[in-house]
């Protein structure tokens, strides 16, 4: 089946902004990584968005604004925020966006808790190392401890789980190679 577009869905750091750029050239898709996208349109940056993680509701509600958009439109593979589709704000009616058509394909790129772990962990190092503002915390804390950073998004990241599973009926680990990754995804088209 065709598919007018193909939104990546998942947690932070399951690898939706590496497979995104790859599966969009092979398929001569238009690439959108909507937290880019939110940033360009609005000239500030995530964590002043959410008031340093504080506050999400600007954000989401941008988010939704910009994912309706994007269900309309044809020939994208988008990489969704973490929280599109399952935050407290808005997430049921992102959820209801992204599964209003048929002519769009929902995937979830899935990976172990330790992979997840490892791979923000290795953000937050990077982050730390460059001396850049760090990534916006989830539940808002100030905390400057990478790993009770990750620790606590690991809670949200169970807690969000089940509602990532019912976004869509197609699951893909992502804790294998790339181009196995983008393979399985192919092979869904």
């Amino acid at each position: 089946m065709n598919f007018k577009n193909i939104f990546l869905v998942g947690f932070r750091a399951v690898g939706k902004s590496t497979v995104a750029p790859i599966f969009a050239q092979k398929l001569g898709y238009e690439l959108v990584e909507m937290d880019t996208m939110i940033q360009e349109k609005t000239g500030q940056s995530v964590a002043e968005l959410t008031q340093n993680g504080t506050n999400w509701t600007k954000f989401r509600n941008i988010e939704t604004e910009i994912l309706t958009q994007l269900v309309k439109g044809q020939g994208r593979i988008v990489s969704c925020g973490g929280g599109c589709g399952v935050n407290d704000l808005t997430g049921k009616a992102q959820k209801k966006l992204l599964n209003s058509s048929d002519e769009n394909l929902v995937v979830l790129l899935l990976a172990n808790e330790q992979t997840i772990a490892t791979r923000l962990r290795q953000n937050y190092e990077k982050l730390e190392n460059q001396d850049q503002n760090h990534r916006q915390s989830l539940d808002g804390s100030q905390n400057d401890d990478i790993n009770e950073k990750v620790a606590k998004d690991m809670e949200i990241y169970r807690l969000r789980l089940p509602l990532y599973r019912d976004l869509t009926k197609f699951y893909i680990n992502s804790d294998q190679d790339i181009d196995l990754v983008v393979g399985e995804i192919m092979g869904l088209l």
